[in-house]
């Protein structure tokens, strides 16, 4: 009898650790799929020719809109490819900015105010444009973390010989239109 109360204590006790263990380990790779950003309250500015009045979007915010991962080539001094994810240009523009009908540019401006422009329509006819927050799999850091800011502009290049390293525009604090 005694020998049954021990093999039943050391079967309980087994279950118990396997299963504490698959749980655990589901958990903590469930986890990983939705770790918050680090600077999650970190926000862009959109403004210009919008309905409404200008607005912020935090990076928890955007990070909880429908997202979009692809292989993407960077080409410019150096030529590198990277999985980036982000939201398409296309939702942003269409399904979250109320961007007015009269609005035919976009300038995307970087923490140093450098910018760019962008003609909307050419733009968004583009394959796949992306506001990246994530490459590789990890979130892009901010410059104090000696990564390149936690927003990227990434145009796909339109041919093998297109250089679109110039354009995909880094650390980006405010989206316009006009």
């Amino acid at each position: 009898m005694r020998k049954l109360g021990l093999i039943l204590i050391v079967a309980s006790v087994s279950v118990v650790a396997i299963t504490g263990t698959g749980i655990g380990i589901w958990l903590g790779v469930k986890s990983q799929n939705f770790l918050p950003h680090p600077d999650s309250e970190w926000s862009f500015k959109i403004s210009g020719n919008i309905v409404g009045e200008d607005f912020n979007i935090t990076l928890a915010e955007l990070i909880a809109m429908p997202s979009h991962k692809d292989d993407y080539v960077i080409r410019g001094s150096t030529t590198f490819e990277a999985e980036y994810q982000g939201v398409l240009l296309s939702y942003l523009f269409e399904d979250i900015i109320d961007v007015n009908v009269s609005a035919t540019t976009v300038t995307f401006v970087a923490i140093d105010e450098y910018s760019l422009n962008f003609n909307i329509d050419e733009l968004l006819s583009k394959d796949s444009p992306i506001l990246a927050y994530k490459m590789d799999g990890q979130y892009l850091e901010s410059k104090e973390d000696g990564g390149t800011g936690y927003l990227r502009l990434i145009l796909p290049p339109e041919s093998d010989q297109d250089y679109n390293g110039p354009l995909c525009l880094k650390w980006i604090v405010e989206i316009i239109f006009t």
